[in-house]
């Protein structure tokens, strides 16, 4: 008897909460709030923070993935009604859509098991500093399923305003024609905004030239910088006249066209100019004052020899630079492929009266010498230039005479 009368109370309690419109959505929250949802994954958990390129729209790299649980009932009503990926203000209380080819920071439920979420494509998400970020599926202002450390939001990869370039002892003329052959140095400077981190990784080669079937090849990282602002990589060998180069750091990898990382490769050229000793190793530094109340032809000329291979046997098509400097301008007087004589002096130009001095045409001072620094070959016509090799340091010292 009990029992009937506990199943006639419970039966009238039901309908009493039907007539009301309370029955599993107190205070008018729909009866589908109810429904237990529950977050499983989110992929990718690493996304580029900041505006999604249009690259990175076209294939659909703007799209989160949050796969859980109940987030339709069971009449295929939706439990959820917003989305947050993260604090970021522009992308949280992300509303629904029927799709996402138009819309800018939506979502779709695509199943009961399936949500997308299409970034805000004018702001994207902030950068979270490393920190992983809580996603929240919520329905009537209610949260009603939550994962925190979710999704990071990183810097992705950028190329600084010097791109990549052949690395050339601080040379002011970054060249960035590459030896198809390989095996060069390149330096490749990072955007202010996205430092290198000691992971990061470089491929090179055809990406966007031959989307299809890429080509790309591995460069050997050698060293990134303490700040990140560069790393220096090696180069496999690259047919491709303008090759793409891919940067992978913080979990994420973005391509760069020829005309964004500043290289080329120099075609049939082979030979890369090498330095390999300068001869003597000690020069005079000079000074801008005149000894004689006028310059006499010659007036402070300083001569050597540099030793290496791959130069130029035309003399003008060999640019040399020291410590850096390109002026003074330095005259070679002889090349061979191996051996390049040349001399500067302090002077402009060689005058016999009213001498012009250019402060620009001297090169480093000190009281007991500057240097050890290094002297570089550049060849005018492919572009390439020696790098930075420790068996080709010069110093310069004022205790040292020059030639008369």
């Amino acid at each position: 008897m009990s029992r009937k009368i506990t199943g006639r109370r419970v039966a009238a309690a039901l309908v009493t909460a039907v007539a009301t419109g309370t029955a599993f959505g107190l205070a008018g929250v729909p009866a589908n709030a109810a429904v237990t949802v529950s977050i499983g994954s989110v992929s990718p958990s690493r996304v580029a923070a900041g505006v999604p390129t249009a690259a990175a729209i076209a294939a659909g790299q703007d799209i989160i993935t949050i796969k859980g649980k109940n987030f339709l009932d069971s009449t295929g009503t939706a439990t959820v009604d917003a989305v947050d990926v993260g604090g970021d203000t522009n992308c949280v209380g992300l509303t629904a859509a029927t799709d996402l080819s138009s819309y800018d920071g939506k979502f779709v439920i695509v199943d009961s098991t399936t949500i997308k979420v299409n970034l805000p494509d004018g702001t994207g998400c902030a950068a979270t500093d490393g920190a992983a970020e809580t996603v929240n599926l919520s329905f009537s202002s209610a949260v009603v399923a939550t994962k925190a450390k979710a999704i990071t939001f990183v810097q992705p990869p950028a190329v600084g305003t010097n791109k990549a370039y052949l690395l050339a002892t601080e040379y002011i003329a970054k060249a960035g024609v590459l030896n198809a052959a390989g095996g060069e140095v390149v330096r490749v400077t990072a955007a202010t905004a996205a430092p290198f981190t000691k992971g990061v990784k470089a491929t090179i080669g055809d990406a966007t030239t031959n989307p299809a079937k890429p080509v790309m090849k591995a460069m050997k990282v050698l060293r990134v910088a303490a700040d990140g602002s560069y790393f220096d990589a090696v180069t496999p060998a690259v047919t491709v006249a303008s090759p793409d180069l891919t940067i992978t750091d913080n979990g994420l990898s973005v391509t760069f066209a020829a005309a964004a990382n500043g290289l080329t490769v120099g075609g049939s050229q082979k030979v890369l100019p090498t330095v390999t000793g300068v001869s003597p190793s000690v020069l005079p530094a000079l000074e801008v004052t005149t000894p004689k109340g006028y310059a006499v032809a010659g007036e402070d000329k300083v001569s050597f020899s540099i030793t290496g291979s791959g130069f130029s046997t035309i003399k003008t098509n060999n640019v040399i630079g020291l410590c850096g400097v390109l002026t003074p301008a330095v005259v070679v007087d002889s090349a061979t492929t191996s051996k390049i004589t040349a001399h500067f002096s302090q002077l402009a130009a060689d005058y016999t009266t009213a001498p012009t001095l250019i402060a620009a045409n001297k090169l480093p001072t000190g009281g007991s010498g500057v240097g050890p620094c290094t002297v570089t070959v550049k060849n005018t016509v492919t572009g390439n230039t020696s790098y930075e090799t420790g068996s080709s340091a010069v110093v310069f010292s004022n205790k040292v005479t020059a030639t008369k």
